[in-house]
C-alpha cells in the first residue's frame, strides 16, 4: 500500500545514513503492514485503520531520531556533504606537502641520504590513503559525487605513484621500480576497484527507485 510506503519514507529519509536505509525501511514498512492487517481484522474500514497502525508505530520524529542514533559514525561520515571550497582546500594542502617533500629530498638526494627518501615514502602512502579514502565515500553515496570521486581519484593515483617511486629509489636507488608491468597493475587495482564498486552501488539502488521517487511533501 502506497500510503504506508510514504508514512515509512517521511520517518527514513531524514536519517543521515545510506546502506541502513534499505534495513528502516523494511522494518518499518513490515511492522506497519502488519499492525494495518491486525486492524482491518478488528473491523475498522481502511482509513481508520491506516490511522491507528500509524499510531502504532510511533511519532515519525521520534522514530527518526531514534534511527538516526543507531547509525554508526563511519556511515554518518560516508554521507557527510564536503563542500567545494572543503575539497580544493585539502587538495591543494595535499600538493603543497607534496612539492615540498620533493625540494626537500632533491636537497638530500644531492648528499646521498636515502632515509629522508624512505621516510617521504611513508607519508606519501599515509596521504595517497587519505585521497583514496575521500574518492571511495564519493562512491557509495547514495547518489554518486562524481566530482569529489574525479579530484580525490586523481590526487590519490598522482601521489600513489610517488610514493612507489620513493620506495623504489630508497631501496633499490632507481625511481622507476624494475618490473614496470607489476608497477602499472598496482596503479590500477584501486581504480578499478571503485569503479566495480561504483557499479555495483547503481545497480543496487534501482531496488528502491520505488521508494526514493516517494512524493513525501505535506501530511
Amino acid at each position: 500500500m502506497k500510503e504506508l510506503m510514504i508514512h515509512v519514507e517521511r520517518i527514513v529519509r531524514p536519517v543521515r545514513a545510506d546502506w541502513s536505509k534499505a534495513r528502516m525501511r523494511r522494518e518499518l514498512l513490515e511492522h506497519l503492514e502488519a499492525a494495518f492487517e491486525e486492524e482491518r481484522g478488528r473491523g475498522l474500514d481502511e482509513r481508520a485503520a491506516l490511522v491507528e497502525a500509524k499510531r502504532r508505530l510511533g511519532e515519525p520524529a521520534d522514530l527518526t531520531r531514534e534511527l538516526q542514533g543507531s547509525v554508526s559514525r563511519f556511515e554518518r561520515l560516508a554521507v557527510t556533504p564536503f563542500p567545494g571550497p572543503v575539497r580544493l582546500i585539502l587538495l591543494m594542502i595535499g600538493l603543497l606537502l607534496s612539492a615540498m617533500f620533493v625540494y626537500a629530498i632533491a636537497r638530500r638526494l644531492a648528499l646521498g641520504d636515502m632515509r629522508m627518501v624512505f621516510l617521504a615514502g611513508i607519508f606519501t602512502v599515509a596521504l595517497s590513503g587519505v585521497f583514496w579514502y575521500f574518492a571511495f565515500v564519493g562512491v557509495v553515496q547514495r547518489r554518486i559525487r562524481w566530482g569529489r570521486v574525479t579530484w580525490f581519484g586523481a590526487a590519490a593515483v598522482v601521489v600513489q605513484v610517488g610514493w612507489m617511486g620513493l620506495f623504489s629509489l630508497s631501496l633499490t636507488g632507481r625511481a622507476i621500480p624494475g618490473d614496470l608491468s607489476d608497477a602499472v597493475l598496482a596503479q590500477l587495482a584501486i581504480p578499478a576497484f571503485l569503479v566495480a564498486v561504483g557499479i555495483s552501488m547503481v545497480l543496487t539502488q534501482r531496488r528502491f527507485k520505488e521508494w526514493h521517487e516517494l512524493d513525501i511533501a505535506g501530511g
